[in-house]
């Protein structure tokens, strides 16, 4: 199986998983639901609550009972409602460094953005030469864009496309390069490994995955200090994982030295 057919594969198995939690989530749901209907089943819809009889008892706890259930039906709808809706975002949120096309996909992203800045100057040049965007050689939807702008400045900005918009697309082409850039560096490094007091920080460049391990199981608290500083925990690894980038690395030493210092007082 290649890398690519992997990572597609990897993608299919997040989405079935993420499918598979939101059925149980409205199962639980449904259970829950029908659990609340049945709490109340002996009682007269409208039954007030009656003081001081020997149902008064029964009537109460049957009522807590179906709040409960009803609360956890309405939660655990919302929460398979939460679900679907990630299952249905996988693969659209944009170029995962887990791809292994990451680094040509960023390429051609700086490429399409960089066409796009040199539309932006062309329309801003021909504006100030004619002070209008008729005939400008740029695309229909942009000059749209840029009359809806001069709209919503109302004359303050000399040019259809303000300083600040093709500032923020220099900032886009340079981090997209630089996330290429890190990419290829990753891909093509060895894998380095150290360790620190008890724990041992690999880079694994293949996985794209920084591993932070102990040599025993940790304390329920040290567990959520790891996960504090964004590793998970990978049962397969036998691990903690984070995605390999520079704040990863300094994340896992701090860990690791925050850990060290505790066992040396």
């Amino acid at each position: 199986m290649t890398e690519q057919n992997s990572y597609t594969q990897k993608q299919l198995d997040k989405q079935a998983k993420l499918k598979a939690r939101a059925e149980r989530a409205e199962q639980e749901a449904g259970q829950r639901f029908a659990a609340a209907m049945t709490a109340i089943d002996g009682i007269p819809p409208g039954q007030p609550i009656l003081v001081g009889h020997h149902s008064e008892g029964r009537h109460r706890a049957a009522l807590r009972r179906h709040d409960r259930n009803m609360r956890k039906a309405i939660e655990a709808q919302q929460h398979a409602e939460d679900l679907r809706r990630r299952a249905d975002a996988v693969g659209t949120g944009g170029i995962s460094s887990d791809d292994p096309a990451a680094a040509s996909k960023l390429g051609d992203k700086v490429e399409a953005l960089k066409k796009t800045r040199e539309l932006m100057k062309r329309a801003n040049a021909y504006y100030r030469k004619h002070s209008t965007l008729d005939g400008a050689d740029i695309p229909e939807e942009m000059k749209a864009e840029a009359i809806q702008t001069m709209k919503l400045w109302g004359g303050v900005y000399s040019a259809p496309f303000p300083p600040y918009a093709l500032q923020n697309i220099g900032a886009r082409i340079r981090s997209a390069s630089q996330r290429a850039q890190t990419i290829e560096e990753h891909a093509t490094g060895e894998h380095v490994t150290e360790v620190i007091g008890q724990a041992t920080i690999t880079q694994d460049p293949t996985e794209n995955r920084v591993l932070l391990s102990f040599p025993e199981r940790l304390s329920k608290e040290d567990w959520k200090v790891v996960r504090s500083h964004g590793f998970v925990w990978s049962p397969t690894r036998k691990a903690f994982v984070r995605k390999l980038n520079n704040a990863a690395i300094y994340a896992a030493r701090q860990v690791a030295k925050q850990f060290d210092d505790k066992q040396a007082n």
